[in-house]
């Protein structure tokens, strides 16, 4: 006789019949498996089959279901715990781990020193236990997300990849790991253009157009997922735009193009965006982190 248990499930899966119709505001959707459906439509499920085949795939959903409200709830009474914790005192340890900053078009070759700008900066905090990426890179690798690439129809390569994304859901992955810090930095670096007039009193006017980098980012407790967003443009330039009209009224463009863009310019706004952040996490962050020794009596609790 056929059993529904969770193996043969996934494998009379293979071979299942799948239908999604999205149409007028409404949705369909109906899986089979041998003799038995289960059918979906506006949110409302019925199964339609074999009688004792049904109450079989029946009682499995509502285990199924009953196991992850369970854990929903196991997770809820955890998190309301650690909330519960006393706090953490005034100039006590702050574990910050620092991400390597994501660089997007073409920016990823200076990632790294920014990164060790982010951390060198840091570093002054006497209050801060800073924990680099290398530290932590396993448990970040764990709780990455696939995400689409933008491409063209007719552009080759691949369509998707595994990255970081900060969000709630990712901080919860990540505590469920048990990683040992308390305070997560992200960071991306992407082109920012900023434009301004120039010339002006009978010598022309025109609008220069500088491409800079923009250091953007956020940091959150890793307990609770509260994002500081930030960000800040440094005054390097990979490419000057100038256009407008001469003195004699002809419009004219030039476009001077940087090989290597001098990145020490960033250094300074580097250095401010690190500056920001240890504030923030010293004066609205660190008040609602729980005590270390809280915090250790609890994990031991849990585990």
């Amino acid at each position: 006789m056929f059993s529904l248990d969770t193996r043969h499930l996934y494998q009379a899966f293979i071979v299942s019949v799948l239908i999604l119709l999205i149409a007028c505001g409404g949705s369909y959707s109906k899986r089979c498996w041998e003799d038995v459906c289960k059918i979906t439509e506006n949110g409302v499920v019925r199964y339609e089959g074999d009688p004792e085949k049904i109450k079989q795939l029946q009682a499995q959903d509502a285990a199924r279901e009953a196991f992850f409200a369970q854990r929903q709830q196991a997770a809820a009474q955890r998190q309301a715990a650690l909330e519960a914790l006393p706090k953490r005192k005034h100039g006590e340890m702050i574990r910050v781990a620092v991400l390597h900053p994501e660089g997007y078009q073409g920016l990823d070759k200076h990632s790294l020193v920014f990164y060790q700008w982010i951390l060198a900066q840091l570093r002054k905090e006497k209050q801060f236990q800073v924990i680099p990426h290398e530290k932590i890179r396993s448990a970040i690798s764990a709780v990455k997300s696939t995400v689409p690439i933008a491409r063209g129809w007719n552009e080759s390569g691949p369509r998707e990849k595994r990255e970081f994304v900060p969000n709630a859901e990712t901080f919860k992955n990540l505590r469920d790991q048990g990683v040992k810090f308390d305070v997560l930095i992200y960071t991306s670096l992407s082109p920012k253009t900023q434009s301004g007039l120039v010339g002006g009193r009978g010598q022309g006017i025109g609008v220069i157009s500088a491409n800079r980098i923009e250091i953007s980012g956020l940091a959150s407790s890793i307990f609770s997922f509260s994002p500081h967003r930030h960000a800040i443009v440094g005054k390097s330039a990979g490419q000057i735009d100038i256009s407008g009209r001469d003195r004699e009224g002809e419009i004219k463009s030039a476009t001077i193009k940087n090989k290597e863009r001098n990145i020490k310019l960033d250094k300074p706004a580097v250095e401010a965006y690190a500056k920001y952040y240890a504030s923030i996490i010293k004066s609205q962050i660190a008040p609602h982190l729980p005590s270390l020794q809280a915090l250790r009596e609890f994990e031991q609790r849990q585990y």
